[in-house]
């Protein structure tokens, strides 16, 4: 753990997401000698209607497959207690 870390409050989920931009570019320019010259760096909304729609799936389907991937998503996890994950194998 980084003892140096302090959390960082944000006043907007913009101000966020222009910190997290930030941060993506200063490691794309610390690293730019070690990557190839055709990685970018681009900022896209995600909608999630349109990937459903671009998928061929519904958003029942999209939900399973959220469940199946990621057993624990929005579940409360407590720090320092272990969790047991038991993955489902996802058959179409």
């Amino acid at each position: 753990m980084d003892e140096s870390y302090q959390p960082q409050e944000y006043n907007s989920l913009h101000e966020l997401a222009r910190e997290m931009k930030n941060q993506l570019l200063s490691v794309k320019k610390l690293c730019k000698d070690h990557l190839p010259s055709n990685i970018t760096v681009d900022f896209v909304p995600f909608d999630s209607e349109l990937f459903r729609l671009s998928k061929g799936i519904t958003k029942a389907k999209e939900d399973e497959i959220i469940h199946l991937k990621h057993p624990m998503h929005n579940q409360l996890h407590i720090p320092g207690q272990d969790a047991i994950v038991k993955k489902s194998v996802l058959r179409y």
